[in-house]
């Protein structure tokens, strides 16, 4: 198929968005994020009205934890 220029070309319209994307992402640049720790995590499920708070597993930067209120 040809592209008659009136029309703009699918992969053209997906190219653009990709490099929007990209842009957007740049300028989330020099943002730091800092996670919360584990007791931080527990300290405000039990200010919000959690009674149990149990962490089953953590590694790294990944955590289960669960609450009963």
């Amino acid at each position: 198929m040809q592209n008659d220029n009136t029309t703009p070309n699918m992969h053209e319209e997906e190219r653009k968005k990709a490099t929007e994307n990209v842009y957007k992402s740049l300028k989330k640049g020099g943002v730091n994020y800092f996670p919360l720790t584990v007791p931080k995590h527990i300290q405000l499920l039990k200010q919000t009205g959690f009674q149990h708070v149990y962490v089953f597993w953590y590694s790294y930067m990944q955590m289960g934890i669960y609450g009963v209120k």
